[in-house]
């Protein structure tokens, strides 16, 4: 591989170091990170079982037998 994983290291540094180090201390003060909610708080947002429903209508879909 070479010099190659020393280099991606370098790039990685030079692009998102500083803003990933501003994004963990943020993280520890408390502040929020993302402007969107997770995907968990998305998931518990959905009313009744629509997502059961929608999980059982895609499941139908593969069970159907193929048409010839």
């Amino acid at each position: 591989m070479g010099d190659l994983p020393q280099r991606m290291k370098e790039e990685w540094e030079k692009r998102h170091k500083k803003s990933a180090e501003a994004a963990f201390a943020a993280k520890r003060l408390g502040k929020p990170t993302s402007h969107q909610p997770s995907f968990f708080a998305k998931v518990n947002a959905v009313e009744g079982d629509a997502v059961e429903d929608a999980v059982a209508e895609k499941v139908g879909q593969l069970e159907e037998p193929p048409t010839v």
